[in-house]
């Protein structure tokens, strides 16, 4: 199955007009394609008010979960508490084991294994916190979808606060305080919180509302990884974050971007979404957990630095395995008979849990479909699910749920487990549900482009002028620039095959970079280009001391080919 050329609808800006934000430049050219309107709507926005982050009082049994802890304090009651083997879940943990230990409490940490024991809140975890005396559970980001295991810790006599973001499917839990902004009773005004976001939120809350900054850098790295909205109150947190970072992070938080490279008084949300962020996951993907989150919790600069190498080293380790699976999965789709079909489940017995989701996040990137990825075992196969914005994959999973052992997510992104023999019958079946919903096969995903760049432009001033939009991420995505009539030379693919590397000059002699991440097999695509119109961000790039800009490119498509207009 190919893809066409370019690979999506783009949407090209309008004409520049003159309007409240032209006194902005370019900041306010994109502002007006983003459907921001008027200087006071642009001002707040670039000015990050803290008072865009809501009272945490208005989360459900926030009063309920809190009088639980501080009761556990006061008591010298010992408090487990049982995160996620992601970034999400980890920052999460070490969030409320550091804050709660600096509350006073006898707080303990337990992650699940991800190969071992799988996600959520599982049996063994929750007897050994009460062999271990605790008496109050905290599941954070998990325990929504757990009514057994939660059931089962109020039989082992353990009190139980979930604090959580994902899907709810029902409010009839087996737990004394279910903290959660997607409850469909919250009275709370934003739901889009990464699971760390609201576990801050809940420590706001036992800090008499303070705004809590030596943690926030932790918050940020949780809320870009977690790839959640980056709109009000989680662009104000991240924002504040980064500009905290360098004086407030941890020693683990200062290790690691050291190890990645990053200056820590000069990190962005780019690096945390695509550098630090990774390497936290690495650990829970191919190895154990632990090592990110003791990474996180240590006061130790030496121990910092150990952990945050080994933590590079499972980086490396995970990306050679990553591009093992996803050759084989490619090959999967081309000729297993599923290259037509709008949902592609693929499974392989070789690949590991911990790589399924970037399997399906990968193969949805480069065939504009939704993707189940399963690491194929006897008798259950588990996986991960990936889906584009046309189709809530964890709603079809619902649909599906009577051929489903376990699962649960979001709408773009879940978890599951399946019985093997029933894998053929799902495969129908979600490719019914599919067909039914968005159509025979997905549209070509859309592209809205910010503005139209004349190369002559490009500069590391301009990417300077552009931080002002800073944090960028899911919902404010870096700027997005048309560049048109190209012409392209010295084409070749990376030294790993991945990526796609060329030059560019513009009619008027302008040279500049490009590379397309995980567009190397678009090579022959670039070559049929007499000359090509780009979308891109762009990217600063230091290389041997000097540091020039980089058109990261999204798409490409021959000159002159129509596209829409806003």
């Amino acid at each position: 199955m190919t893809r066409s050329v370019p690979r999506y609808r783009w949407i090209e800006p309008a004409s520049p007009q003159t309007n409240e934000l032209s006194s902005f430049g370019l900041i306010g050219a994109i502002l007006t394609t983003r459907g921001v309107e008027s200087r006071l709507d642009a001002e707040r926005l670039l000015s990050h008010h803290q008072d865009l982050i809501p009272d945490p009082s208005t989360l459900p049994d926030i009063d309920r979960a809190a009088g639980l802890i501080r009761q556990a304090i006061d008591a010298g009651e010992r408090i487990a508490v049982f995160g996620d083997y992601d970034v999400d879940g980890v920052t999460s943990t070490a969030l409320l084991v550091r804050s709660l230990r600096d509350l006073g409490a006898d707080a303990r940490a337990y992650l699940p294994h991800r190969e071992r024991d799988g996600y959520g809140l599982n049996i063994g975890a929750i007897d050994r916190a009460a062999a271990d005396g605790c008496s109050l559970l905290i599941a954070v980001d998990c325990g929504t979808s757990d009514r057994e295991q939660l059931s089962h810790a109020r039989s082992r006599g353990l009190k139980t606060v979930v604090i959580d973001h994902h899907h709810v499917p029902s409010l009839d839990m087996p737990c004394d305080a279910f903290v959660s902004a997607k409850r469909p009773d919250s009275q709370h005004p934003f739901a889009e919180y990464c699971a760390c976001g609201v576990a801050w939120q809940v420590l706001r809350y036992l800090n008499d509302g303070a705004m809590l900054d030596r943690y926030l850098p932790l918050v940020a790295l949780g809320t870009v990884a977690d790839v959640v909205h980056l709109s009000g109150p989680n662009r104000a947190i991240v924002q504040r974050g980064l500009q905290l970072f360098e004086s407030q992070a941890s020693p683990g938080l200062q290790a690691l971007a050291n190890a990645a490279g990053v200056k820590t008084g000069e990190i962005k949300s780019h690096h945390l979404g695509f550098l630090l962020g990774p390497r936290i996951n690495a650990a829970g993907r191919i190895d154990d957990p632990w090592t990110a989150l003791n990474l996180l919790l240590t006061e130790s600069a030496d121990e910092a630095d150990e952990l945050a190498h080994a933590l590079n080293d499972l980086n490396r380790q995970r990306q050679m395995l990553l591009d093992e699976c996803i050759a084989e999965a490619r090959l999967v789709v081309e000729s297993d008979g599923q290259s037509e079909r709008p949902v592609l489940v693929v499974r392989s017995p070789d690949w590991r849990i911990g790589l399924v989701g970037l399997v399906a996040s990968r193969l949805t990137e480069q065939f504009g479909r939704p993707v189940i990825a399963l690491e194929q075992s006897s008798p259950l196969s588990r996986g991960s699910a990936r889906s584009i914005d046309e189709f809530n994959v964890v709603e079809a999973l619902h649909g599906c749920s009577d051929l489903l052992e376990r699962f649960g997510g979001h709408a773009k992104a879940a978890g599951l487990t399946i019985e093997t023999n029933r894998i053929g019958d799902f495969t129908d079946r979600i490719n019914e549900i599919f067909t039914r919903e968005v159509g025979p096969q997905p549209p070509l995903p859309s592209l809205s482009l910010d503005a139209e760049l004349d190369p002559a432009l490009v500069s590391l001033d301009l990417v300077s002028e552009l931080d002002a939009l800073e944090p960028c991420g899911h919902g404010n995505p870096a700027p997005r620039f048309l560049l048109r009539d190209l012409l392209v030379f010295d084409a070749k693919r990376s030294r790993d095959q991945a990526h796609l590397l060329f030059n560019v000059q513009s009619r008027d002699g302008i040279n500049l970079r490009a590379v397309s991440f995980s567009g190397g097999d678009r090579l022959v695509e670039l070559d049929k280009c007499a000359s090509v119109d780009l979308a891109v961000s762009l990217r600063p790039n230091t290389f041997r001391g000097r540091t020039s800009v980089t058109l990261e490119v999204i798409d490409f498509r021959p000159s002159g080919q129509a596209s829409l207009a806003l």
